[in-house]
């Protein structure tokens, strides 16, 4: 697996924490209350350095065979990690946020989330914190 991809992955999962940190923060789109609560649950990850260890998995050489199996190298992880920086890009470039534009992000973050848990068996909390948050996006949505 070629250096590029690790430190690509590396990069999503620094992307991922920040957005994370945006989507949950009290100046997104959340009511006070369910952003208090998902913020408490991003500080004991944190806390955990369980964004740390997710990166530091992903750029360990020796997942380079799971990370293949799992398309997370080459032309499949550029296609996806392509889709997350088009939902990021939409996001932030947007006038003003919408539920919507999170959601997708959030559906994009899960492609290759998930993709790295199947290859690694790390990353489950994160995974589960941003599940949550999607969650809570989809029922803003109703």
């Amino acid at each position: 697996m070629p250096a590029e991809d690790r430190e690509a992955l590396q990069q999503f999962v620094r992307q991922l924490d920040e957005f994370l940190r945006l989507a949950i923060g009290p100046d997104g789109l959340l009511p006070s209350e369910q952003s208090q609560e998902l913020l408490a649950a991003y500080d004991e990850l944190a806390d955990r350095d369980a964004f740390a260890e997710l990166r530091e998995v992903v750029g360990d050489a020796a997942y380079d065979e799971r990370l293949f199996v799992c398309g997370l190298t080459g032309a499949n992880l550029r296609v996806k990690l392509a889709g997350w920086a088009r939902s990021l890009a939409r996001l932030f470039n947007a006038v003003g946020p919408s539920p919507r534009r999170y959601l997708s992000a959030f559906k994009w973050a899960n492609t290759i989330l998930g993709s790295i848990l199947a290859a690694t068996g790390v990353g489950e909390a994160v995974k589960e914190l941003k599940e949550a948050a999607e969650n809570t996006y989809e029922d803003l949505t109703d």
